[in-house]
């Protein structure tokens, strides 16, 4: 692979795809990050020969140079007078961010140089340890510089698509959807189950979430709903709402505005009218 990566941002994004292409072999040139120990620690794993906290420290041999930066500081970032001291013909310059388009990054342009944006489709956490395998990339921007991150990332073993600027803000929603927002119903779980010892915390639906997942890339979505909506179970239901009345009043709220989406499906998959009149009325239709 002929690709030399320079990183700026050695967070649990930069450092952890940093590390992760220096298993596959890439070469890493210079980590940048106004942490220096975090940058010394990160070049130090991936064998990158410069490290530094200000952008004029990176390595000018850098083919492709990643920002994996807070969103609020990529267009600074970008239109900085120290960033265009970097330039060199044929470099990619591609930010990290979901929701941010490569236009963001356009005065980087010319000198046929190219501006992209490269977002993995994956949950890293701090301390974790980044497989590449198998992760979608969701890439955007320029052609020829996407192209060349097309084939970065299939070496690499992950798995490319390519998304128009236009996609970017309902895929980085659809992200949130089913990876920030599991977490919160996992809390609002643990919440209910409240600690008893004899049903054991959280850990003990893992195997339940798990399975759900494996059904609906078996099934698909609506195939893979169980539970009491779509066997139109309304007592349990009514129990479940009464239930929540013990608790902050916001998880009742998500109970019936996700119940009525359960609900929509249940009725797509040919629960009976008398079910779903009783049960609009529990999850409080208009």
């Amino acid at each position: 692979m002929e690709e030399i990566l320079g990183f700026i941002g050695a967070g649990r994004v930069g450092s952890g795809l940093a590390f992760a292409f220096h298993r596959k072999g890439i070469p890493i040139s210079a980590i940048i990050d106004v942490d220096l120990d975090r940058a010394r620690a990160c070049a130090r794993s991936c064998r990158a020969a410069h490290f530094g906290d200000s952008i004029e420290d990176m390595d000018p041999e850098s083919s492709m140079i990643l920002m994996a930066v807070p969103d609020h500081e990529v267009e600074a970032m970008a239109e900085g007078p120290l960033l265009q001291n970097v330039k060199r013909p044929g470099q990619i310059l591609a930010h990290t961010s979901g929701v941010l388009t490569a236009d963001i990054l356009s005065s980087f342009r010319g000198g046929n140089r190219f501006v992209c944006s490269l977002h993995p489709c994956t949950s890293i956490i701090e301390g974790s340890r980044l497989e590449l395998e198998g992760v979608p990339f969701a890439i955007e921007g320029d052609t020829d510089g996407c192209r060349r991150l097309e084939r970065l990332i299939r070496y690499s073993g992950g798995q490319p698509f390519f998304i128009s600027k236009n996609e970017k803000i309902r895929y980085h929603l659809a992200c949130t959807l089913v990876s920030n927002y599991m977490v919160s119903l996992a809390a609002v779980a643990d919440d209910v189950i409240g600690g008893t010892e004899s049903i054991g915390g959280i850990r003990r639906f893992l195997p339940l979430m798990e399975q759900t997942i494996k059904n609906i890339e078996a099934a698909g979505i609506d195939p893979a709903l169980t539970g009491p909506i779509i066997r139109g179970d309304v007592q349990t239901v009514k129990t479940h709402i009464d239930s929540l009345s013990h608790f902050d009043a916001l998880y009742k709220d998500a109970y019936i505005a996700l119940g009525r989406i359960t609900l929509d499906i249940a009725a797509r998959q040919g629960l009976g009218e008398l079910k779903i009149r009783l049960l609009k009325e529990l999850l409080r239709y208009p």
